[in-house]
Parts: C-alpha cells; structure tokens; sequence
C-alpha cells in the first residue's frame, strides 16, 4: 500500500505542481483574485483524481473486488500528503526562481488596495501593522510551509472521503474479470472448435487432473470436502465428471502474464476456477460457515462469479455458467 500512494501521489504531485510552478513563475506580480483561486482548486481537483483511480485499482486487483472504507480513506489520505509535499516544493520553487517575495508583494498590494477604498487613518494604521505582522511570520519555515500544505490538504481529504464512500461498494463500477470473458469465449467456440480439434490424432483433449502442494494436505482436503462440497474419495482426492449434471461442456485455459494481478490476493502462480450447480445455495452454505466471499459478480453473457480464499492463501473462483433459456 505504502507503493501505491507513494507512485499515485507523484503523478498527483507534478500534476498540481507544475501548473502551480508556472502560473506562479509566469506572473509573479500578479493579486491573487478569484479566477486564480478557481484554477489553483479545479488543478487540485484534477490531480486528486488519482485517488479513485488507485483505490479503485487496489480494490479491483489486489483485494478480489472488496474494500473497507478505512482502507480505502488511509490510501486517499497518503496520495494527499504526497501531493501536497509536492506542492509546497513547486511553491517554494517557483517563489526562489522567480525571486519572489509573496509576503511582501501580498502586503503591499493588500494595503494599497485599502488605502483606494477610503479606509481611516485609524483603520490603515491597523491594517498595517498587520501586513507587517504577516510579512514577519510567513519569512518563518515552520509558519509558511504548513499554511501552503493547508491550500491542498483539505481538498485531498475530501476527495479521499468521497472515493471512500464510492468504492466500499463493490457493485459500484465493478471491474470485468479477464477470466469471466475467458470463460464466456470458450463456451461460445466449444461447439465450433470440437470438430476441428477431433479431426487429427495426437493432441489436449481435456485436463486429466489437477495437483498442486499444500502445507496441509488433509486439512485442505477436509476444508474443500466441507465448505465446497468436494467429492473425496478414499484415495485422499476427488473425481469431477465432465457428464456431471450442470457441468458445462467445456473448460478454459489460459496462461496469463507473469505480472497479473488477477490472482490477488493469493501470491500463488495460479487460481482454480470451479464450476458450481447453484451458487446461491453455496454461496449461503459459505457464509454460514464464516468463510468471507471476496466479490460477486452476475454476467448477463457469460453467467455467475464469486471469489474466495482457502485456507492456505490460494484464490478460488467460482462459476455458475448461464444456462440456456
């Protein structure tokens, strides 16, 4: 996580920075007024966006599609800070390239301004001292960085909060599983495919098996037996008929690149995707026995999706495919 908001809150960095730098550089001289101040919140608002962008990127790829909201504020809130150590740098940046003295220039303009207004000699006594005061303070490290880090911190944490909010929901924009389309694809070309594959010798013609390590072998047996339904049989494994009722007719099989972040959370080089009879009915089984159900998702195309983790940190996916009508 610490990853994710140090490489998110960069590109929010130089996103609010550089436009900072520049208007700050271009035009030294100029009052702040409230066109400027509507650029400088629109840019912040721009380069924050890459809020919901990480949170929704976390929670699709590396927590199976379910986030909490805590999670989600504490990733918001540290691409806000970075953000915002990258603003008070363009600041104190531009101000030193620039050769500006903002406290100086702010005060002079602030009180030239009121002395137009007709203000007392009472009044611009008032005013100026503190003017002065201003100028005296803002020279001060410890008073002027926090009040620049202040322009865009409260804006990250609103913006954190709202992605927070959004994203906790799992079925707000949902990401579309790579494996889903997989799956909808080979259902799709299992009928055309069939007769062409039949047609020489010498080739797949289905999985024979599946074997994998496990710390504990039994116990992970005995946990599928109980919690999925795995048919176990004496040998210590299972056999899953491909004329079983419900089975669908045919099984995807894809090798995927070794950067995906489709199995997350599970750090195994592979996740089992297990065809299933009734998911409501498992799915119930599954909460009834405390075991956390990662994501759903129902495909209008392909069918319905769940995600769990076993006992040893292997993500399981399991599909019941579309049925005909």
């Amino acid at each position: 996580m610490l990853k994710l908001c140090l490489s998110y809150g960069c590109v929010a960095g130089v996103l609010v920075g550089v436009p900072l730098a520049i208007m700050t550089i271009a035009g030294p001289g100029h009052r702040p007024n409230a066109t400027g101040m509507v650029i400088g919140y629109l840019t912040m608002l721009i380069a924050l966006s890459t809020i919901f962008l990480a949170v929704k990127r976390h929670r699709d790829h590396a927590l199976g599609g379910v986030i909490r909201f805590w999670q989600a504020l504490v990733i918001g809130l540290g691409i806000s800070l970075v953000a915002g150590i990258f603003y008070v740098a363009a600041w104190e940046a531009a101000c030193a390239i620039a050769h500006l003295d903002f406290a100086e220039t702010y005060a002079r303009m602030e009180i030239a301004q009121k002395a137009a207004s007709g203000a007392s000699e009472e009044e611009m006594h008032r005013f100026t001292a503190e003017m002065d005061k201003f100028r005296h303070d803002y020279a001060n490290p410890l008073y002027r960085l926090p009040m620049t880090f202040a322009e865009i911190f409260p804006v990250g944490v609103l913006v954190s909060l709202i992605c927070a909010g959004l994203l906790r929901n799992r079925r707000f924009l949902p990401a579309r599983t790579l494996a889903a389309t997989i799956l909808g694809v080979s259902l799709m070309v299992h009928s055309a495919g069939a007769a062409t594959a039949d047609e020489t010798a010498g080739h797949i013609t289905g999985v024979g098996g599946v074997f994998f390590k496990a710390k504990d072998p039994k116990a992970l047996s005995d946990w599928y037996r109980d919690m999925l339904g795995l048919p176990l049989q004496p040998w210590g494994g299972a056999k899953l008929r491909y004329d079983a009722p419900k089975h669908p007719p045919a099984m995807a099989w894809n090798a995927f690149p070794a950067s995906t972040d489709h199995f997350a959370p599970s750090t195994a080089d592979f996740m089992i995707n297990y065809a299933v009879d009734d998911m409501d009915a498992l799915l119930a089984k599954l909460r009834a026995k405390n075991v956390a159900i990662l994501e759903q998702k129902d495909d209008d195309m392909f069918g319905r999706f769940a995600w769990i983790v076993d006992p040893e940190g292997n993500k399981v996916e399991l599909w019941e495919p579309k049925r005909a009508p």
